[in-house]
């Protein structure tokens, strides 16, 4: 129950905040849950097509928000990170609080449409969000009728394919025969799976990574609330990226706030975190954070079935990888 004031009372928060964790807690026994049809696409057990609907739909996002969009094992929740630290740095009391929601909560797709109540009211001044989901699924209006900005993080597709694999073997939703048979018994089946468009990773048959990138980046040139943010740009030159996707957030740093957000989101900084992340979240994408590992993992003709695909995907859309730093 929401008080007087329209906001809802700690002890509500925490409820929600502990049902958020039970369900999720749930959703990682392992029981083998079910892949998901949606639109034309499928989805990895756990995505929710409540949650996808009413946030696209009759939702009301809330003013001056932050959407942190991504395909799966490309910087999402080093991005979030850099986002939090970005909004609530300069105050250790909010920040604190806003590291006390667990960052699934943030997940659009993911938990009940319940959650829906309460973000509004969680206890941090601006509301920052994340997907997974595809372009076409995703409510732009909502962004500019809100405000709100739109940080679309991506990175070359031979470390993302390596980093994805290895993700893929924790997921805790799936049974290992699932696994097995949905996602490929070991790399070899694992790449070929993949690259053919076989992954239920929020796409339509046929299609991967480099699908959901083209789509989004249609509106990175569009539309002026949509902002890309490139991995290995963050692993190059972090204070400078960091500067700029705080002028996009509108946000003023000064030359110690970006010291600070740079040494709050090195990934031994992540890793330390993720200790006390009782989701398991962090601990599951936070790995090396390299760039050019997947030299050590795909063959060559493994990398030279991706530079084709890539050349015949990406060729007139001014969109472009970086493989080693």
């Amino acid at each position: 129950m929401a008080q007087s004031n329209g906001t809802v009372s700690s002890d509500m928060i925490q409820r929600m905040l502990e049902e958020m964790n039970n369900s999720l807690k749930n959703m990682q026994a392992g029981n083998g849950l079910e892949i998901t049809q949606y639109k034309g696409k499928e989805f990895m057990p756990g995505f929710s097509v409540e949650c996808v609907e009413h946030a696209m739909g009759e939702w009301t996002m809330p003013q001056n928000s932050v959407i942190v969009s991504s395909y799966p094992k490309t910087g999402t929740a080093w991005c979030m990170e850099i986002v939090r630290q970005i909004l609530f740095g300069h105050d250790e009391a909010v920040l604190n609080k806003s590291k006390s929601i667990p960052i699934p909560v943030h997940l659009l797709e993911l938990g009940s449409k319940k959650k829906f109540d309460f973000l509004p009211h969680l206890p941090i001044p601006r509301k920052f969000f994340a997907t997974h989901i595809a372009a076409d699924l995703f409510n732009f209006d909502k962004v500019r009728e809100s405000n709100s900005k739109v940080i679309y993080v991506y990175r070359n597709p031979k470390d993302q394919a390596v980093s994805w694999y290895h993700f893929a073997n924790k997921i805790p939703n799936m049974t290992r025969e699932q696994k097995e048979k949905v996602l490929g018994k070991e790399w070899n089946e694992f790449f070929a799976k993949y690259v053919a468009g076989e992954h239920p990773t929020g796409l339509a048959k046929g299609e991967w990574y480099p699908d959901h990138v083209i789509g989004w980046m249609e509106h990175v040139k569009s539309d002026e609330n949509v902002l890309s943010v490139e991995y290995e740009s963050l692993k190059k030159d972090f204070p400078k990226e960091v500067c700029r996707i705080a002028k996009f957030l509108e946000v003023e740093l000064s030359a110690d706030d970006v010291k600070r957000v740079t040494e709050n989101c090195t990934v031994s900084a992540m890793k330390s975190e993720a200790t006390s992340d009782k989701t398991g979240f962090l601990k599951m994408n936070v790995r090396k954070g390299e760039v050019g590992g997947w030299k050590d993992q795909l063959t060559v003709s493994q990398s030279e079935l991706i530079d084709k695909v890539m050349e015949e995907k990406m060729t007139g859309k001014g969109i472009s990888f970086t493989y080693v730093l």
